[in-house]
């Protein structure tokens, strides 16, 4: 766990706040707009050298978790099949850290380009989700090897020049935790990896820093 607090936004890794502090009190997030960050982020991933993304974290580190009712909260696990295409393929856990809820997802590269279903086509790149044409996503497939965001690190290669859409914004913002659930449906990683203690996370560093 200590590793997610201290671990820097970038290339492998994205954390999200599940409250919204935008308004004069602190409210939680609506679940639709939750699970449009765990879309986008994880098909960005996808497209480049996969990552993790938790969902319960601000940007300063603080553990404020996750508190959302369970037709909800299947919305948010759910979001990178049901917002992308095709689905993208990935892991899911839920931790419990002090008794706060944190949503945990990792997913590896993709040999397919996944769009959202408004038609965008996100790319990793340092630590934002930045919109790409997939004819773009595609040709840089072809001039750069395979990669993985558990342990591989290659040179820097060519990426296509960004298009001129809006990127994904991230939002910033307590709550308490809930029991642990598990979803048998996810292809990465293995039960016994997504149980694993949270300091048994490693994530290598950003290739593009």
């Amino acid at each position: 766990m200590q590793d997610w607090r201290t671990q820097p936004e970038g290339q492998f890794f994205e954390h999200k706040s599940a409250w919204d502090r935008s308004g004069a009190s602190v409210r939680r997030r609506r679940a639709t707009d939750i699970a449009r960050d765990v879309a986008e982020t994880l098909s960005a991933m996808a497209n480049a050298d996969g990552g993790e993304l938790v969902i319960g974290i601000e940007d300063d580190g603080e553990v404020t978790g996750v508190d959302l009712p369970d037709d909800k909260l299947a919305v948010v696990m759910d979001a990178a099949r049901s917002r992308c295409v095709p689905p993208v393929a990935y892991g899911s856990r839920e931790v419990m850290d002090g008794g706060l809820l944190l949503l945990h997802f990792s997913v590896d590269w993709s040999p397919e380009v996944h769009d959202l279903t408004d038609g965008r086509t996100l790319l990793r790149r340092r630590d934002q989700n930045m919109p790409f044409s997939q004819a773009d996503v595609a040709a840089s497939r072809r001039r750069r090897p395979k990669a993985s965001w558990r342990g591989s690190i290659l040179p820097e290669l060519p990426w296509p020049t960004p298009t001129r859409t809006s990127s994904s914004r991230s939002v910033s913002g307590c709550g308490r935790g809930r029991r642990r659930r598990g979803d048998p449906h996810l292809l990465w990683p293995p039960r016994a990896a997504r149980q694993a203690p949270c300091s048994q996370s490693r994530v290598p560093a950003p290739l593009w820093a």
